[in-house]
């Protein structure tokens, strides 16, 4: 690796500059964007290019932090790990795999956007769905906050429905969480409509 000379730029400053820059552009966009209207987002699958910038939408949306164990497994798990894409910069994510516990089930495990209420969650959702749907999966299943109010009325509006309360399932994140550490375990299947409007 050569040395930088000291009238080049440093990549890492211009690597913020270009994110700040698209940041400003997508502030722009959003002021523009009549309300209710989608964020027109291309949806891809997350490979390690994307990491580091899935890993800022998550801490920047999500009071849980995930460490290298579930970004290692998320790139094992294509093609049911997304990135929503706006002019190249990562706006939202869905992190998926194969349920375990209720076969022809998808799970999500993470679904974050970095903007709300512009379809960026939903888009990411019929993508997954669509990608089910051709495999053979029938259902889909998550785990929600009993706080999280947003979230349920979300998930309950595309079709998921509460099957079950899980007692204490944050405990391990109960001081990032309001009290108390439960999650709804939810599922959807087949044939429940995708709203194409920005419900998140």
């Amino acid at each position: 690796k050569r040395p930088r000379r000291s009238n080049e730029p440093d990549p890492i400053m211009l690597q913020v500059l270009h994110e700040k820059q698209r940041e400003d552009s997508l502030t722009s966009t959003l002021a523009t964007l009549p309300k209710g209207a989608q964020l027109p987002v291309t949806v891809v699958e997350l490979n390690k290019t994307y990491l580091p910038f899935v890993d800022r939408v998550n801490r920047r949306g999500l009071p849980i932090r995930y460490g290298a164990d579930f970004y290692s497994s998320a790139l094992q798990s294509s093609p049911w790990a997304k990135v929503a894409l706006w002019d190249g910069c990562v706006v939202g994510a869905a992190i998926c795999a194969v349920s375990e516990e209720i076969a022809g089930c998808i799970h999500v495990r993470s679904l974050v956007s970095d903007v709300k209420r512009r379809g960026v969650a939903t888009q990411l959702l019929q993508a997954i769905f669509a990608d089910a749907a051709a495999h053979g999966f029938r259902k889909s299943s998550l785990r929600v906050h009993v706080r999280n109010t947003g979230a349920i009325a979300f998930y309950e509006s595309i079709g998921y429905q509460i099957k079950e309360t899980l007692v204490e399932y944050y405990q391990g994140s109960r001081e990032l969480l309001e009290s108390p550490p439960d999650a709804h375990f939810m599922l959807r299947e087949e044939g429940e409509p995708v709203p194409d409007s920005s419900a998140t």
